[in-house]
């Protein structure tokens, strides 16, 4: 899926399973931020999956606001056969920049 605002784009590009399979989220802003940008990112449900990095950080000034950071995202084996189960990967943000700071979702 796709997230997009006025500051801030995710993208996943696919599925986990509960086998281990992984999937990448990558992140990136609009524009250059007048200041870092903090993002968190996490899983709703830690049962079913898991992010590693847990946030990222885009510099202000540094030319890598629109470079791709990635968020691997890995399926978690619960011990339960309960099939097909969705959970949503979910960033919020702090920066001293308003554009960027408190941005909260979980549509990915």
């Amino acid at each position: 899926g796709e997230y997009c605002d006025a500051s801030v784009i995710a993208h996943s590009n696919g599925t986990t399973d509960e086998y281990g399979l992984t999937s990448n989220l990558t992140i990136k802003l609009r524009s250059d931020p007048s200041s870092a940008v903090t993002i968190a990112v996490y899983s709703t449900d830690l049962t079913e999956g898991s992010v590693s990095p847990a946030w990222v950080t885009f510099g202000a000034g540094d030319g890598m606001w629109n470079v791709n950071q990635v968020v691997t995202v890995t399926g978690v084996d619960d011990d339960i056969i309960d099939g097909t189960v969705v959970y949503e990967i979910g960033f919020n943000t702090t920066s001293a920049d308003p554009d960027y700071n408190g941005i909260f979702t979980h549509n990915v």
